[in-house]
């Protein structure tokens, strides 16, 4: 539940939903990440349920070897270390496959400071156009925001494909 929830039409005010605006009429931020309201201490507030006596009742994984994995995860936020995280067609076929896919994203590499290192981001394990892996392949980056879209035959080359602007939609 989400704050806001009116559980009897089950509608949600969103109006607690918006930033906190400063008089200047900018977002209010907090680069020390002490403010209560901040992201990061709204994402920590959000997942502390998840601990490992939830996990092991909701999947069923054993505390030791759930602890051992996030020690493992935790460890690649170290400035030397890269984590790839790889998904096939399960996460995408169930039923919040993607909602599982941006939360790896979101809450791991991006958390763990990884999202600009290269091969810090989720890799696909498939190599076929079919509809699972039409945004993974390009066929529909025009869809989903950050993807780079399919070269033409008219990008017969590197620098072509990137002064043609391939963070343009619509070529």
């Amino acid at each position: 539940m989400f704050s806001g929830c009116d559980p009897a039409p089950r509608t949600y005010d969103r109006s607690s939903w918006d930033y906190q605006i400063d008089p200047d009429g900018f977002t209010v931020v907090d680069p020390t990440l002490q403010h209560p309201r901040c992201v990061w201490n709204l994402l920590k507030q959000h997942v502390a349920q998840y601990t490992p006596q939830l996990v092991k009742r909701m999947c069923g994984t054993p505390k030791d070897k759930f602890l051992k994995v996030a020690a493992m995860v935790g460890e690649m936020s170290a400035p030397n270390k890269i984590m790839q995280s790889l998904y096939a067609l399960g996460w995408t076929a169930h039923s919040c496959g993607a909602q599982n896919i941006r939360a790896m994203v979101v809450l791991l590499q991006l958390i763990l400071g990884r999202i600009d290192m290269r091969s810090g981001v989720m890799n696909a394990l498939r190599g076929h156009s079919d509809i699972h892996s039409l945004f993974d392949l390009g066929l529909m980056s025009e869809l989903i925001p950050g993807y780079l879209d399919m070269p033409h035959d008219n990008e017969p080359d590197l620098a072509t494909y990137m002064h043609d602007g391939p963070f343009l939609f619509g070529h």
